[in-house]
């Protein structure tokens, strides 16, 4: 379901989304797939100019 759900976010937001991913674990792999690309989508949308800081989720989840 979750390629569905890639393929219509694209589609959706009319945007190339290219997904690559390897592993062993089919659920970690689709969760960082997800979480990858909700960085990249926040990242692309926000107004901070230059942000020289590097990205984590430490603390926040």
């Amino acid at each position: 379901m979750y390629s569905h759900f890639f393929q219509s976010l694209a589609s959706s937001l009319r945007a190339n989304i290219y997904i690559s991913a390897r592993g062993e674990n089919c659920h970690h792999i689709i969760e960082g797939v997800f979480k990858a690309t909700a960085r990249a989508l926040r990242m692309a949308v926000s107004r901070e100019r230059f942000p020289y800081n590097l990205p984590s989720s430490k603390g926040i989840l």
